[in-house]
């Protein structure tokens, strides 16, 4: 079996990714339980174990044919024999999918090739799409003690002459995403789309400005993060990274930032 792009990133467990960042902060926020001995292995060794349900299914087929490109723009046979449509999954065939997902998937590929904004920048001379990206980052910690980590990331779309970072999501929800992306009426740097936008940025030199393409089974939207908002999240994003680096050295309880919308009163600054 190939193995994807996707397989090949999350294969190298030695660098810190926005995944796995992501991953670690939001677990069991909301319970604030302890951390165990299982997720301490999972995070400690990179290792992280994803949820396969129908929407994640979805959203990967679709990711695999923009990552395939024309093999599989020429050839869509190829995803129906790779994920058979079946009317009850027998469980004997892992990518076995429902009628209805495959009904889901195609919808998103077809709304996806008419996203004229989306289309336009990846046809654009120095667009580059699903580069596998690692380097080192220095970051230091409240006693001044200097950090370096192995950073990897994985930009849907990247421009560097136009300085701008376009992230696709796929989503069977988009008011859910739309609601997490504000709080308040303002750029919620919370959340979990912004800060990897803010994640890419400063991997790219921090001055990039970031876009995320939305496309769902009923639509398409297209929402530019300026980045000064991207510089605002990062500042949260580079708190979760020392945490991560703690706790790999102790794997104690932890503190995140993301989804601590408590402290979002306390500081209006943050919103532009």
């Amino acid at each position: 079996m190939d193995k994807t792009l996707q397989q090949e990133y999350f294969a190298d467990t030695t660098a810190i990714s926005n995944s796995q960042l992501c991953n670690f902060v939001s677990y069991d926020k909301w319970w604030n339980r302890l951390v165990t001995s299982d997720i301490y292995e999972a995070y400690a060794s990179g290792t992280i174990k994803f949820e396969r349900t129908d929407p994640i299914i979805v959203g990967k087929i679709v990711d695999e044919y923009f990552e395939k490109g024309w093999e599989y723009f020429f050839n869509p046979e190829k995803i129906a024999e790779k994920y058979p449509a079946v009317s009850r999954r027998t469980g004997k065939n892992e990518n076995e999918i429902t009628k209805t997902m495959e009904a889901d998937y195609k919808r998103m590929i077809e709304w996806w090739t008419t996203f004229e904004s989306l289309q336009s920048f990846i046809e654009k001379e120095d667009t580059k799409s699903q580069v596998i990206l690692e380097q080192d980052l220095e970051i230091v910690d409240e006693n001044g003690e200097i950090h370096t980590v192995k950073i990897k990331w994985l930009p849907d779309y990247i421009n560097s002459k136009e300085k701008t970072i376009v992230d696709l999501k796929t989503t069977w929800n988009m008011s859910m995403i739309i609601e997490d992306l504000q709080f308040k009426g303002k750029p919620n740097i919370y959340a979990r789309y912004i800060r990897q936008l803010a994640f890419y940025n400063k991997m790219a030199g921090g001055d990039y400005n970031g876009a995320i393409a939305l496309v769902s089974t009923k639509g398409i939207l297209w929402i530019e993060v300026p980045n000064i908002i991207l510089l605002k999240a990062w500042e949260k994003v580079e708190e979760d990274i020392l945490e991560l680096i703690k706790f790999k050295k102790n794997p104690t309880e932890f503190n995140a930032s993301i989804f601590d919308l408590d402290k979002l009163d306390e500081e209006e600054d943050l919103f532009i």
